[in-house]
């Protein structure tokens, strides 16, 4: 990984679950699991890294919760947020939203910071 203007740098990730990353502009977005992987354990994670400065963390986000919708049923169901990355005004933003409403989580998170320094 290379940060701009500064020297290439290595970093490594241990663990026994599946992850995802992607870098909007200067921004490196880290998707992973946090739990025992079981269901009802495992939650997923959306954390924002600055490219450009150390790779400080801008965000950190819980965007998948496991919950008992069925008394009758032991099996929790999965709900994720969709994510949609928005830069303008000199600002991004994270907009983390549910496909439908759901009683007991909200609806829609958002994380926004100024592009500046």
């Amino acid at each position: 990984m290379k940060a701009p203007g500064q020297k290439p740098s290595r970093f490594y990730f241990t663990s026994s679950y599946f992850g995802s990353i992607a870098i909007h502009e200067n921004v490196l977005l880290l998707k992973y699991g946090v739990g025992r992987g079981t269901p009802g354990a495992r939650v997923d994670r959306v954390k924002a890294l600055r490219l450009d400065h150390d790779l400080d963390e801008l965000a950190d986000v819980q965007c998948s919760y496991w919950i008992v919708t069925n008394p009758q049923n032991a099996e929790p169901d999965l709900f994720e947020y969709h994510l949609k990355v928005r830069t303008e005004g000199g600002c991004t933003a994270l907009s983390f939203s549910l496909p439908g409403p759901r009683y007991g989580l909200p609806s829609e998170k958002i994380v926004k910071w100024k592009n500046n320094g």
